[in-house]
């Protein structure tokens, strides 16, 4: 019986997993799925999401995908493959709740995993118009999901003076900051490798140093592939509908959060300095991320 290595890769959303995931399928040794879905099912589209069939079928395997060890899921993963000798996930876990059931079974520290990870700026921009969109385009998830936050949320916006409980942003807003906290506490965990999102989609021997780590150096992708790769494109499907600060392409990723950070109004400001702290900032700072701007509101 052929041999399978697996690799589980972590993240809290929004940090061009689907592009990582479809970048990795691009080897005919590597099997990998995005997100929590069925992973014979394939990638979410806009038009998957028209029908209600599909948003709560796709709601009721997350749950219980939630609820099954980690061995249960690897073997789902391994009968959706075609027989690839490389199985993984991209984003169908976040770390915390990874490493729980890799050490319930015993597998912490034997299967490759990785956490992706983003610019917080620039995260917390998507975030917030991704759960906006939710509200209409996936509103059984947005119930199931965002709205239990939300409520949970209230009070601390009313102490800011934030009572406009139909302000589906300012809720998306806070959601997020508190997703950048988790992420913070996340990074350098012992055993975990961090992905950088904006270093990933835009450095080949990144990429191949990456991809080799999660196949245990079993599979290199040779530079036609690798082109192929790295001009497919943005590959996010939420990335129509998230609400962009600033569209010019002359600004560079680094760039583009402080322009975000001088556009947010004072009570966002405000919002973001409560959840994370100094040392959450310096944790990100530590990564490359120039975020020596964001000042005391």
């Amino acid at each position: 019986m052929k041999e399978i290595n697996y690799f589980i890769v972590s993240s809290r959303g929004l940090t061009a997993t689907t592009w990582f995931s479809h970048a990795l399928n691009k080897h005919p040794l590597i099997f990998c799925c995005h997100g929590r879905d069925k992973p014979e099912r394939g990638a979410e589209t806009e038009e998957l999401l028209q029908s209600i069939e599909y948003r709560k079928d796709r709601l009721a395997f997350e749950q219980r995908q939630r609820e099954m060890g980690i061995l249960e899921y690897l073997d789902i993963l391994k009968q959706a493959s075609s027989g690839e000798m490389v199985v993984g996930n991209v984003h169908g876990l976040v770390l915390v709740e990874l490493i729980d059931k890799l050490s319930k079974a015993g597998l912490y520290g034997e299967i490759p995993i990785a956490n992706m990870v983003r610019n917080p700026i620039t995260f917390i921009e998507s975030y917030t118009a991704l759960v906006c969109h939710r509200k209409h385009d996936y509103p059984e998830k947005f119930n199931a999901e965002h709205l239990p936050r939300a409520k949970e949320n209230r009070e601390l916006l009313n102490s800011f003076g934030l009572t406009d409980s139909e302000d589906i942003e300012i809720y998306g807003f806070v959601e997020a900051c508190q997703a950048v906290v988790k992420m913070s506490r996340e990074l350098g965990i012992d055993g975990v490798t961090t992905i950088l999102m904006e270093k990933i989609v835009s450095d080949k021997k990144y990429f191949s140093d990456i991809a080799s780590y999660l196949t245990g150096g079993k599979c290199s992708f040779d530079k036609e592939t690798l082109t192929n790769i790295f001009t497919q494109g943005k590959m996010n499907p939420h990335r129509d509908k998230i609400k962009s600060i600033n569209n010019d392409e002359k600004s560079s990723w680094r760039e583009k959060p402080y322009t975000i950070w001088t556009k947010w109004p004072k009570n966002k400001k405000m919002l973001f300095r409560h959840f994370i702290n100094e040392k959450q900032i310096r944790n990100f700072i530590s990564l490359g991320y120039d975020i020596e701007f964001v000042e005391e509101v």
